[in-house]
């Protein structure tokens, strides 16, 4: 609804350009439980977007090491996640710049030890395993979304 729009004109306008009403019960269980369905399928491709990530930056290695590599931190991403789910609304974005920081060093880190060479060129490609991870979450999240606002 919008401001300065009463009731009647909100359900006029939700009417006549096909918007649903998103405070319906039934709309949001329906909308929970595709997305239910759906996440955990497209989040399974995140790990292949960044195997084809190190490989680009990586040639000469195998690309079964790039994937086990891309699971292994895929697995660290999840329990590191974990305590977004649990803490309250007022402490979220102080316990997600933690977890940001700490996924990224622990990233650094764990290339450093698999791919070793030097600082100076792990750290540009870092930057760009870090920008395009974010791609591919933002990517796979727009397209889950779709999938599931589609099946409603």
């Amino acid at each position: 609804m919008l401001a300065g729009q009463s009731e009647e004109e909100a359900a006029a306008t939700a009417e006549v350009f096909g918007i649903a009403d998103i405070t319906d019960p039934d709309l949001r269980e329906s909308f929970n439980r595709r997305m239910d369905l759906v996440f955990p399928i497209l989040n399974l491709l995140s790990p292949v977007g960044m195997t084809m990530l190190l490989k680009l930056l990586y040639p000469r290695r195998y690309l079964q090491e790039h994937l086990a590599f891309a699971c292994y931190f895929a697995t660290f991403l999840v329990v590191v996640t974990l305590p977004l789910v649990l803490v309250e609304a007022e402490a979220l974005g102080i316990v997600t710049s933690v977890v940001t920081i700490a996924s990224l060093l622990y990233l650094a880190v764990a290339m450093r030890r698999v791919y070793r060479g030097r600082w100076s060129g792990l750290i540009a490609r870092l930057v760009v395993v870090s920008l395009g991870l974010l791609a591919i979450i933002l990517v796979l999240s727009t397209l889950t979304f779709v999938i599931v606002l589609a099946t409603i």
